[in-house]
């Protein structure tokens, strides 16, 4: 049994039998055109989501024959097809190994296949180079370990990430580094430095309001909090990463996306 076979049977025990077939007969012509593995894998992963139409739009038989769909709906679905696919191939180059090698482990049993499915599915999503590289250093992560931590650590990681837009990233890698105007000394180079509203602001003055809720969404994942007034001698409650958000960040730095 070849590897996306492996890939799109497991993927039809996961969905109802008539999606089954139907990721069945996209992998079996898949394999008989020899495109692309990884593009193939990951658009039997995505195919549920796309809704029969969609599939139609971009040749893929799903049952019944239905009328011509607007080509935007086949270029949204290849546009997703192509960021999962990146953000798997940026995974396996990030160790080391070719796109196909990479499948193969991270195929290896359910738990691992489960994390290449998440991932698969918040690549799709991902625009911005900061997502691309985070999800794919969580996957990288995940697929050379057997620790059941480890791999539960990469899904929360990918499952959070799967939520954010790039410009969260971005304002949680500000939080990452040091403030502008707080000396960069021995006490603080080990640790997160918590950020006034004040400095936060001025450093991302170009997002605006925005700025609030983008904050608002990181609160809520559990990747920044506040760092209460009265400690260290503040005299102001300031705003710095969790150990989830640094993690998260450690991620992101990690690797570096090929195309960026």
């Amino acid at each position: 049994m070849t590897l996306l076979a492996v890939h799109v049977e497991w993927l039809g025990q996961a969905h109802n039998e008539r999606m089954g077939e139907l990721l069945k007969s996209v992998g079996r012509a898949g394999i008989d055109a020899g495109g692309n593995v990884v593009q193939e894998v990951v658009k039997g992963l995505l195919m549920p989501y796309a809704g029969e139409e969609a599939a139609a739009g971009i040749g893929i038989a799903a049952g019944a024959v239905v009328k011509e769909v607007p080509n935007v709906i086949a270029q949204v679905q290849a546009d997703r097809v192509r960021r999962a696919a990146h953000t798997i191939e940026t995974a396996a180059d990030g160790i080391g190994m070719t796109a196909e090698d990479f499948l193969e482990l991270v195929g290896r049993d359910e738990s691992h296949r489960y994390l290449l499915y998440r991932t698969v599915e918040a690549g799709a999503q991902a625009i911005g180079r900061e997502k691309v590289r985070t999800l794919a250093a969580a996957l990288a992560s995940g697929a050379i370990q057997e620790d059941t931590a480890v791999l539960d650590s990469a899904v929360t990681v990918v499952a959070a990430v799967s939520e954010l837009e790039a410009i969260h990233l971005q304002v949680l890698d500000l939080l990452y580094g040091l403030p502008p105007g707080d000396p960069y000394t021995d006490a603080n180079k080990l640790r997160p430095w918590p950020w006034t509203a004040e400095q936060l602001y001025g450093a991302a003055s170009n997002l605006g309001r925005a700025l609030d809720a983008i904050v608002a969404k990181l609160r809520s994942l559990g990747m920044v909090d506040s760092f209460p007034a009265g400690l260290i001698d503040y005299d102001e409650s300031r705003l710095r990463l969790t150990d989830f958000g640094v993690m998260c960040m450690e991620h992101l730095h990690k690797y570096v996306d090929p195309d960026s």
